[in-house]
């Protein structure tokens, strides 16, 4: 489930359902996230300019954090893993998902 922090209030929105592969390096698909138009649920699979998948930690501000491949799987999830909680323990984050 997403939650969102809103005044200190979290408000739990319903559950979004991943999308194929999104290449984050796509200008359509960059100014759809940067406009609202397209949501990342947390731990979505993006690429960012290589064949190696990345994992969509969260959007604060104007920057997407992203878990890049870190040369073998147990170490790219480790990385999500720290980039998450960095993210859920930010006061800069709105939001994240918080079933991982």
């Amino acid at each position: 489930m997403v939650v969102s922090l809103i005044k200190s209030k979290p408000i739990i929105c319903n559950q979004m359902k991943y999308l194929p592969t999104v290449n984050l390096w796509n200008p359509a698909i960059a100014s759809a996230i940067e406009t609202g138009q397209m949501k990342l649920q947390c731990g979505q699979w993006v690429k960012c300019g290589t064949d190696k998948l990345s994992r969509f930690v969260c959007k604060a501000g104007n920057s997407l954090w992203v878990a890049h491949w870190q040369g073998n799987s147990k170490d790219t999830k480790l990385r999500f893993q720290n980039l998450l909680r960095a993210a859920k323990a930010s006061k800069y984050v709105k939001c994240y998902e918080n079933r991982h």
